[in-house]
């Protein structure tokens, strides 16, 4: 009796096996699906649904909980306003290279989302803003020579290629500020400008000082010398390059006279 009972216990054993195995299964698969039908969108991110595999147009999604089927793939995208560094090696108008970096911030426009999507995709970053923005860069400050791109007309560079950056990418993204970081001079160029530059300001100390002792002069000098203090003081500065005003403007316009 023995015998004839332990071939069915193992049988039953086997069974009971196969439906654990079977259950076991089901649990990860309905999991598996689960986990592709309720997809979470984190604030400040939007999904693009891709509808390619059914009959219905690609749709976005806010942030949020949703169900979706699992088969539509959700891609990702950050509406929040970012800010990344852009470097470039440009050449000057009179022949130096100069490596720059740009900063910017910018943000996706969510009501274009669908078009950036389907025309550029979620690399929009290294397909788009990336190489526009060099370009538009290196066109710009071709125009101009190194000393205008290192401190003299830094800011004027800096609006145009912001304004042609702007047009560039209206469509899609919103660019909310641009300016040049920085500007890596040769060290010969960088000793050079910076000696011009202490040398500049000397003379501007220079004239300030010679316009205001000029001034305290002709204040306490008679009229008849005041003219012969001007010329010296306009003298003086011409030899040293300091550029001071003419005889007109330093001299005080004379009161009108009373008619009796």
């Amino acid at each position: 009796l023995d015998r004839q009972q332990k071939p069915r216990v193992t049988m039953q054993g086997k069974r009971t096996l196969l439906w654990l195995a079977g259950a076991f299964c089901l649990l990860l698969a309905i999991r598996f699906v689960s986990s592709r039908m309720w997809i979470r969108i984190e604030p400040g991110y939007a999904g693009v649904i891709d509808h390619s595999l059914s009959s219905g147009n690609n749709t976005v999604q806010g942030e949020g909980v949703h169900l979706i089927a699992p088969w539509k793939r959700v891609t990702p995208y950050d509406l929040r306003f970012q800010q990344t560094d852009i470097p470039l090696s440009v050449t000057s108008r009179d022949g130096i290279t100069l490596p720059v970096t740009f900063s910017l911030r910018y943000q996706p426009n969510r009501h274009r989302l669908l078009s950036l999507h389907g025309t550029i995709g979620p690399e929009y970053l290294q397909r788009l803003l990336v190489p526009k923005t060099q370009a538009i860069a290196a066109r710009v400050l071709n125009q101009y020579s190194w000393e205008e791109i290192y401190a003299t007309k830094r800011s004027e560079i800096q609006d145009t290629i912001e304004q042609e950056l702007r047009k560039a990418c209206q469509q899609w993204l919103a660019i909310d500020d641009f300016w040049m970081k920085e500007v890596q001079l040769p060290e010969a160029l960088k000793a050079s400008f910076e000696m011009a530059a202490v040398e500049q300001q000397k003379k501007d100390a220079m004239r300030a000082r010679m316009i205001r002792e000029l001034g305290e002069s002709m204040t306490a000098a008679p009229d008849s010398s005041a003219p012969g203090k001007a010329f010296e003081f306009k003298a003086r500065g011409d030899m040293g390059g300091l550029n001071l005003p003419t005889l007109e403007e330093l001299l005080p316009e004379p009161t009108p006279s009373k008619k009796e």
